[in-house]
C-alpha cells in the first residue's frame, strides 16, 4: 500500500511538471531545453532518425499530411517536407534551381534544360522536344533547339504572338547592339520588315509588294538606291521601268 501511494504521488508530480513545462530536452548533460524549442535533442555521438517510408507510402500519406510534415523516402534517398498540398524534395537534387528574387536560375550553369526529354542535346542550353527521338548533340554555342520528330513530313514551329496593334519581333544582336538585325511583323498594317545594321532594308507589304530601300513599294518589286527602277512580271515577260 505504501508503494502504491508513492507511485501515485510520483505520477501526479510528473504530470504537474509536464503541465508546468511543455518543453522537452533529450540529452545526457542535464541541460534544460532551449527557450525557443518545444523539443531540444542534444548529442555529440548520435543523430535524429526521421521516419523512413517507401515512395508509395509517402504518396499515400499525402492524403492526410499537414504542412510541415517531414519524412525520409527510403527509395529515393531523399528528405521530403509537405507544404501547400504537395511533397517538396529537400535532397541535393532540389538545389538545381536557385532564387535571386525575382529571378530563378540554374545553380550549376553547365546544366542543360530538357523539356519533353530527359536527355537534352549536348552543347545546348535548352532542348524542347515535341515528340520522337531527341538529337544527341548540336553545334557548339547552340542556345536552344526546338525539335519535332513525328516523321519526314512534319514541321517544327516556333510561334511569336503579338498584340493586334503591336508587332512580333525576332532580334539578332551582340553586346554592343542587341537589335542590330531584326525581322518584325507589324500587325496593324500587316507588313514584314527586315533590318540590318539597325536600319530597315527591305519590306514585304500586306499585298505582297517587296520594297528594297523603300517602305512603300508600289510594284511587286521596287528597289531604290543610286538609281530607281521597278520590275513587274506579266505573263512571264519582265518589264523594266527606270526613273
Amino acid at each position: 500500500m505504501h508503494n502504491l501511494i508513492k507511485s501515485i504521488l510520483f505520477i501526479a508530480f510528473l504530470l504537474l511538471a509536464i503541465e508546468g513545462n511543455t518543453q522537452v530536452a533529450i540529452n545526457t548533460t542535464g541541460n534544460v531545453p532551449d527557450a525557443s524549442a518545444m523539443l531540444d535533442v542534444d548529442s555529440d555521438s548520435k543523430g535524429l532518425l526521421i521516419p523512413r517510408l517507401t515512395s508509395l507510402q509517402r504518396e499515400t500519406l499525402a492524403l492526410t499530411a499537414v504542412d510541415g510534415l517531414l519524412v525520409f523516402d527510403s527509395e529515393e534517398k531523399s528528405f521530403y517536407v509537405f507544404g501547400n498540398g504537395a511533397w517538396i524534395d529537400l535532397s541535393s537534387s532540389a538545389e538545381i534551381w536557385s532564387l535571386n528574387a525575382p529571378n530563378v536560375f540554374l545553380t550549376n550553369t553547365s546544366y542543360g534544360i530538357g523539356i519533353g526529354t530527359d536527355a537534352p542535346a549536348s552543347n545546348t542550353r535548352l532542348h524542347v522536344l515535341q515528340a520522337g527521338t531527341p538529337l544527341a548533340s548540336q553545334f557548339i554555342g547552340t542556345v536552344a533547339c526546338f525539335q519535332t520528330d513525328f516523321g519526314v513530313g512534319y514541321w517544327s514551329r516556333v510561334s511569336i504572338i503579338g498584340g493586334n496593334a503591336g508587332a512580333s519581333v525576332l532580334d539578332f544582336g551582340d553586346a554592343d547592339n542587341q537589335q542590330a538585325g531584326r525581322i518584325s511583323y507589324e500587325h496593324t498594317d500587316n507588313f514584314m520588315a527586315f533590318h540590318t545594321d539597325d536600319t530597315e532594308k527591305m519590306r514585304i507589304t500586306s499585298i505582297g509588294n517587296i520594297g528594297i530601300g523603300t517602305s512603300t513599294p508600289s510594284a511587286p518589286l521596287e528597289v531604290i538606291g543610286n538609281t530607281s527602277f521597278k520590275i513587274l512580271y506579266w505573263s512571264d515577260m519582265p518589264l523594266l521601268h527606270t526613273n
